[in-house]
């Protein structure tokens, strides 16, 4: 018997490590660039600490990437998708219908953004769809 459950899991790991491999990868070649939405878009924090949270963070995506695609760390990497996920919806939320001329640190570093509807949208379906593969694995479904 063909267990679907497993395969649709494992095309939404791939999926979301491709996604967050990709970010961190563009975070971790334009450190700046992300540094300055850090600091000047978003003004989540002054540039001191600014210099340490932003490769950080691009790290931990990475770090994110791997685990969604190792077998036993799996559910491990769904948790931190689930973490970045309500990072970013807090993040973005209260800035919703700005124009951010850095972009949002999404994937289009340099590039102006609006962030929109459909980000929030988009973020808040990335953490439904995890907080669903979590709950099926923690309950052995």
């Amino acid at each position: 018997m063909i267990n679907w459950l497993g395969i649709l899991q494992w095309m939404t790991a791939i999926g979301m490590a491709v996604i967050y491999y990709k970010s961190s990868t563009q975070k971790l070649r334009n450190a700046y660039g992300f540094y300055r939405i850090v600091t000047g878009d978003y003004k989540l924090t002054n540039k001191k600490k600014a210099s340490v949270l932003s490769p950080f963070l691009a790290a931990i995506e990475l770090i994110t990437a791997l685990w969604l695609v190792v077998p036993w760390m799996q559910v491990f990497g769904f948790m931190m998708v689930a973490c970045l996920q309500i990072l970013f919806l807090f993040v973005l939320i209260p800035r919703k219908g700005l124009v951010l001329k850095n972009g949002c640190g999404c994937f289009g570093l340099n590039t102006p953004k609006e962030i929109t509807s459909r980000d929030l949208v988009n973020n808040s379906a990335i953490l439904s769809v995890v907080l669903i593969f979590i709950g099926i694995n923690l309950l052995g479904v």
